[in-house]
């Protein structure tokens, strides 16, 4: 059986060890198969980071590009193959992510809407409101967001206004 990569993992780190200990580190223990694209910026090559992204957006081969911070670590070895059943299910997909904020709600806190954990041990980020499925949101955080290939090869990010 051929197993097929879903999801493009894009990084743009301008700190190895950071990105040693925590991306690289948790996508190693995944139970699915992967690209990773780590775009080394310790030299400040790329003028914004809408720059780098698109940069590395570009070399995605896979029907998800997910965009993460070097600072993320995933909790589950699964979480890459539960994410890509995930997204497959979603059928007017436009982009998704981790932490986000409603239309609903009178104060941030109350729009906010994530699955964020931090800290050692885990703890689950007290901010906003703590989802089990996807849910409708306003804006994301740009901290782990995940785009179809074909959405992002029409929308790219804006390097002109960010």
């Amino acid at each position: 059986m051929v197993v097929e990569i879903m999801i493009s993992v894009v990084c743009v780190y301008n700190n190895e060890k950071i990105f040693n200990n925590f991306l690289l580190k948790s996508l190693k223990n995944q139970n699915a198969k992967f690209e990773l694209i780590g775009i080394d910026n310790t030299s400040n090559e790329f003028k914004s980071a809408a720059e780098a992204l698109n940069y590395g957006g570009e070399k995605a081969a896979n029907k998800y590009i997910m965009f993460a911070h070097q600072d993320v670590s995933f909790l589950t070895d699964s979480w890459l193959k539960n994410t890509e059943k995930l997204l497959d299910s979603i059928s007017n997909l436009g982009i998704a992510g981790v932490a986000g904020m409603s239309e609903s709600g009178r104060s941030n806190p109350e729009r906010g809407r994530n699955i964020i954990t931090h800290g050692r041990p885990p703890k689950a980020w007290p901010w906003g409101n703590r989802i089990q499925k996807p849910v409708p949101v306003q804006t994301l955080d740009e901290c782990l967001v995940i785009i179809p290939k074909h959405t992002f090869d029409v929308l790219k990010f804006d390097e002109k206004n960010m």
